[in-house]
């Protein structure tokens, strides 16, 4: 049901919104890039806008991701034991935290492209890889295009490359970054190119309430956290991987130092510093809530995965050791995953009064119970998710994420102000917090009209007052 009621349904209620004539950026707050959007509206022309399409699409852009990481692991010449390493951490490399939207589909396919023509030393080629990566999301591939950037200066500096052939290079990527951004502002709207190329209200959100040591601290250092947390899922895989990035990458650069590498494996190094760039840069300004580890999981398995390569005699012993050990613990850390997993399935079925999505039978008791207060009053269901597309009488904010309040832009507000006013009651999914700790005046003055009515496993049910 998370298409209803959460994130994953922000990518079927964003092509609604433009199909009705909204504005990605402008009407509605977003912080992502357009291509997504852009696919999603032909794709969804096609196929139609469902939950199984979506998914659909998603396994086919999942798929391609796999393919790249293939040739990855061929163009860096992995061992047996680094082969085996990503194959079993494809499911942490592509993990179910990429599922909200499309963006978080498409952006890791994107950058293992960037990663595989790096290893193969075609700069030129990364730039236009990273561009179309900056109009899908605008973070990390804007770090990276800044690194490559910067490798371009060194080459210059050190008379590798003609200064002709770099001016060449940039001069092309930049007719390929106008041609996107002429396009994506034909087929949606100059303001919504500009606004989705740099999204400050959405880096504003980020800056403000989010980070690595903030709302994400809850998933390496939780209230009571013991050390079978750390055994037994995916978060002590994930600290042990960047600290042996970390040492791995400082090693070899001590090396390269000291002119102990060729140059084939000075390329792949210089490839695993930019994946610690770009991990670092993660953890210090991308991080976000809790669950945002496994949007950038691929790089760790991918910097990591290149010991597997380095021909030092002296580390043969000691690399077998440390693979051999993060392959125990990544079978220890799925183990939580897949008990988890297991449970809700057995618990779980499509419902066909639900558009045939999975939920248990607690779960359909409770929507159906929501349906039918829908029906006999009018009601908002204060929640992100698609619910509204497939039962119009539950009418749901008209914007793509209203979960954030306290950011809504003008015009959003206006909208859900007018829904607000017309509701009989105000459903809000699971428990809703504490309403002081919102700063929205005006959402504090609306929501005075309405008292708690009752709570189910799901819901928690709002009644007019006045």
């Amino acid at each position: 049901m998370s298409f209803l009621f959460f994130d994953t349904g922000a990518s079927l209620k964003a092509d609604y919104l433009i199909s009705e004539g909204y504005q990605p950026a402008v009407d509605f707050r977003y912080g992502y890039g357009l291509i997504p959007l852009i696919t999603g509206r032909i794709w969804y022309a096609i196929f139609s806008r469902t939950p199984y399409t979506f998914f659909l699409l998603v396994l086919i852009l999942k798929i391609f991701s796999v393919a790249v990481l293939a040739k990855i692991a061929i163009q860096a010449k992995l061992k047996f034991l680094g082969i085996f390493f990503l194959a079993l951490t494809i499911p942490f490399a592509f993990s179910n935290e990429q599922l909200y939207s499309l963006t978080h589909v498409i952006e890791p396919l994107l950058i293992c492209l960037a990663i595989s023509e790096h290893i193969a030393g075609r700069k030129r080629n990364v730039l236009f890889i990273l561009i179309f990566g900056w109009f899908t999301k605008p973070s990390m591939s804007i770090v990276y295009i800044f690194f490559i950037l910067i490798l371009y200066f060194l080459d210059l500096l050190k008379r590798k490359t003609r200064f002709s052939k770099i001016s060449l290079e940039l001069l092309l990527s930049g007719i390929v970054f106008s041609g996107l951004f002429l396009m994506m502002s034909y087929v949606f709207s100059l303001s919504s190119t500009i606004n989705t190329l740099i999204p400050l209200s959405y880096a504003k959100v980020y800056r403000e309430n989010l980070g690595f040591f903030k709302e994400g601290k809850d998933f390496w250092m939780p209230r009571g956290a013991k050390i079978t947390y750390y055994l037994s899922t995916l978060t002590g895989f994930w600290i042990i991987l960047t600290l042996l990035l970390i040492v791995s990458v400082t090693y070899l650069y001590y090396k390269k130092i000291n002119r102990k590498l060729d140059n084939k494996i000075n390329q792949l190094t210089e490839v695993q510093l930019t994946i610690l760039y770009l991990h670092l840069s993660f953890i210090f300004f991308f991080y976000g809530i809790q669950s945002s580890w496994g949007y950038y999981s691929y790089l760790l398995t991918i910097g990591v995965s290149f010991l597997a390569s380095q021909n030092f005699s002296e580390l043969k012993s000691l690399r077998t050791a440390l693979l051999a050990i993060l392959i125990v613990f990544a079978i220890m850390g799925y183990k939580f995953s897949m008990i988890n997993n297991i449970s809700k399935w057995q618990i779980s079925k499509p419902q066909e009064s639900i558009v045939n999505l999975w939920s248990s039978q607690q779960e359909k008791d409770a929507f159906t119970k929501l349906l039918d207060s829908c029906k006999t009053q009018n009601t908002l269901v204060y929640s992100v998710g698609a619910l509204d597309l497939f039962f119009p009488s539950c009418h749901m904010p008209e914007t793509f994420y209203p979960i954030d309040i306290d950011f809504l832009s003008n015009t959003e507000w206006l909208r859900i102000s007018k829904q607000f006013d017309e509701a009989q009651q105000v459903v809000f999914v699971g428990k809703f917090s504490d309403i002081s700790t919102i700063k929205n005046i005006e959402f504090k003055n609306k929501f005075t009209q309405f008292k708690i009515d009752h709570k189910d496993k799901l819901f928690t049910y709002f009644k007019r007052i006045k």
